[in-house]
C-alpha cells in the first residue's frame, strides 16, 4: 500500500497525462467497447454520453465483434482496453475498422504484434496512455471527454469539472473515517449504483480484500458478510429497501454516499477507491 502522500501525487500525475490525450470525436451514436478490467473508465464516458443526450452502447469485445458490429453501423467506435495482451480489444479494433467505423483504441502500451494489426488500418486511431497508473489516467481521460450534460446540471457540472485539481484532497477530506474504515478490512464485496460502478470497480481492482462488485441488486442474495455499498444520493432511495432486508439478514453494511452530479459520481467514486487500497493503478 502506498503512503496517502504517494497516492495523491500519482493521482495528480494521472489527472495530468489525462489532459494531454487527444480528445476524440464523438458523435450523437457512440459504441463504446470495454474488456473487463477497463469498464471503470469506460463506464465514465458512457454515463457521460447519455447525460448530453446522446446514444451510446457498452459492451464487451466479443459481445461487440459477433453480436453488434456485424448487424449495426456505428460512425464512432471506442475501444478500452488496459493489458497488454488483449487480443480479443484488438479484434473488435480490427473488426470495427473492416466495417468501415471510425475506432479510438485507448490502452497504455500493448504488445508489439497486437500494436502492429491495429496499425494496418487508417481508420484506427491510438491513443496511448501512459504506462503509470493507465486505469485512473483513463477515468480522468472519459470525464474530460464527455459533452457538456443538458438543461440546467451543466453549470454545476462545469463547476466540478474546474476543481478536479482539488478532488483528490476533498475526497480525502470527505470521506476520511471511511477511507480508514474499509483500508482496514481483511474482506468484503462492493456494491454500486449504475453511477458508481466505476469506483466500486476499481476499488475491486485495486485491493486485495475485496471478493467482487456487483450491482446493488445482488445484495438480496447475501447474508452474513462484509458490504461496501456505493452509491449517489440521486439513486440512493431506490435501494433502501434492499439495504433493510441485507441489514436484518446479519449483513455489515457500510455505505459510501456521494452527493455530485452522477456524471461526476464515477470519478469521485474511483478517487475514493484510490485513497481506501492505496493503490493508484
Amino acid at each position: 500500500m502506498q503512503s496517502s502522500s504517494e497516492t495523491r501525487s500519482r493521482i495528480l500525475k494521472a489527472l495530468s497525462a489525462a489532459r494531454s490525450l487527444p480528445r476524440p470525436e464523438l458523435p450523437n451514436d457512440v459504441l463504446i467497447v470495454s474488456s473487463p478490467d477497463a469498464v471503470a473508465a469506460a463506464k465514465v464516458l458512457y454515463v457521460g454520453l447519455l447525460s448530453a443526450g446522446s446514444r451510446a452502447s457498452l459492451v464487451g469485445p466479443t459481445e461487440a465483434s459477433v453480436l453488434i458490429m456485424p448487424y449495426r453501423e456505428f460512425p464512432k467506435v471506442i475501444i478500452y482496453a488496459l493489458s497488454q495482451k488483449d487480443n480479443r480489444a484488438v479484434r473488435a479494433a480490427e473488426e470495427a475498422a473492416i466495417l468501415g467505423s471510425d475506432v479510438y483504441f485507448v490502452a497504455p502500451p500493448i504488445h508489439e504484434v497486437l500494436e502492429a494489426r491495429i496499425s494496418r488500418y487508417e481508420n484506427v486511431r491510438r491513443v496511448e496512455v501512459p504506462p503509470e497508473a493507465p486505469l485512473m489516467t483513463m477515468i480522468f481521460a472519459s470525464l474530460i471527454w464527455s459533452p457538456k450534460p443538458l438543461g440546467t446540471r451543466a453549470s454545476r457540472v462545469q463547476a466540478e469539472l474546474e476543481a478536479l485539481d482539488g478532488a483528490v484532497e476533498w475526497t480525502e477530506e470527505s470521506y476520511r473515517d471511511l477511507i480508514a474504515e474499509v483500508s482496514a478490512l481483511q474482506g468484503f464485496l462492493a456494491f454500486y449504483t449504475p453511477s458508481v460502478e466505476p469506483g466500486a470497480r476499481y476499488l475491486c481492482q485495486a485491493s486485495g480484500a475485496c471478493h467482487g462488485a456487483l450491482p446493488l441488486e445482488e445484495l438480496q442474495r447475501l447474508s452474513g458478510e462484509v458490504a461496501v455499498l456505493m452509491e449517489t444520493t440521486a439513486e440512493s432511495h431506490d435501494y433502501m429497501d434492499l439495504e433493510l432486508l441485507a441489514s436484518s439478514r446479519g449483513l455489515r453494511l457500510i455505505k459510501v454516499l456521494f452527493n455530485t452530479d452522477p456524471l461526476t459520481a464515477g470519478v469521485y467514486s474511483a478517487l475514493f477507491g484510490a485513497l481506501a487500497s492505496g493503490r493508484v493503478i
